[in-house]
C-alpha cells in the first residue's frame, strides 16, 4: 500500500446529512485521519515543514489558520507555522504573523516543533470547483498554486492527476520533508497521500471539479 508510510489510519464513513457528533457539514463522504506530523530531525525531517490538505468540508470552527493551529496543538503538536502559497507574488505568506481565511481546495504548509499526530476530520464537497491560475502579470506570479486533492479522489499519482488537468497542467510537485525541497512531476512521478497538498503549475487557466469516488 503505497500511503502506508505516511497515514496510520483512514476511516470513510459514507454520509449524507449533518453528522452532530463530530459537527461535519457531510456531503456524500465523510473523514477521520489520523495524518502524522513531523518535527525537525536529522535523516527524517530538513525543516520540520509538510504540506496539509484539509477536506473540502472542514470540521466546523476550522475557518481560519490560527483555528487550524489551535486545533493541531490541541491535539499535543506544537506548531510554529502555518503557511499559505500566495499566488499573487509566489511566496508562502505565514501565520503568525498574519492570520488568513482557509479555502476549500487550497493547501497549506505546517511547520511543528514537536512530533505527533493531528486527527483531521471533514467531508468533501463534491460540487466544489477548483481554479487554478495561470501566469499572468497581477494574477499569478508563477502559475502555481498549492491544491488539496480530495481524499478519495480518483487521481493516485502525479501522473494522473496530471492527466486529469490536461492540457492545463505542466507540473505537479511534492514537498519532500527529508531534504525541505519540492520534487516534481515531470520526472519523478509520486502518490498522492491523503492529507498531503501539492503545487500545481499550469499554463492555461483551469477550473475544474476534482474526479472522486
Amino acid at each position: 500500500m503505497t500511503n502506508k508510510r505516511r497515514v496510520t489510519a483512514l476511516v470513510v464513513i459514507a454520509t449524507a446529512a449533518i453528522i452532530a457528533a463530530g459537527g461535519l457539514m457531510a456531503s456524500n463522504m465523510g473523514f477521520k485521519l489520523n495524518y502524522p506530523l513531523q518535527a525537525q530531525q536529522v535523516g527524517v525531517s530538513a525543516t520540520g515543514f509538510q504540506s496539509i490538505g484539509l477536506p473540502y468540508n472542514r470540521q466546523v470552527g476550522i475557518d481560519w489558520a490560527a483555528q487550524l493551529r489551535a486545533d493541531v496543538e490541541a491535539g499535543g503538536v506544537l506548531v510554529g507555522s502555518i503557511q499559505k502559497y500566495d499566488i499573487l507574488s509566489g511566496q508562502n505568506l505565514p501565520y503568525p504573523p498574519t492570520d488568513f481565511p482557509l479555502a476549500a481546495g487550497e493547501g497549506y504548509l505546517i511547520g511543528v516543533t514537536s512530533s505527533g499526530s493531528y486527527i483531521i476530520v471533514g467531508s468533501h464537497d463534491p460540487g466544489h470547483t477548483v481554479d487554478l491560475k495561470a501566469q499572468a502579470v497581477g494574477v499569478s506570479a508563477s502559475g502555481f498554486q498549492r491544491y488539496s486533492h480530495p481524499f478519495h479522489g480518483v487521481s493516485a499519482t502525479a501522473s494522473e492527476l496530471k492527466d486529469e488537468l490536461a492540457p492545463e497542467a505542466a507540473s505537479i510537485q511534492k514537498y519532500d520533508i527529508l531534504t525541505g525541497q519540492n520534487v516534481p512531476y515531470p520526472p519523478t512521478d509520486f502518490p498522492l497521500v491523503p492529507g498531503e497538498a501539492y503545487l500545481v503549475g499550469v499554463t492555461a487557466d483551469k477550473s475544474f471539479i476534482p474526479a472522486h469516488y
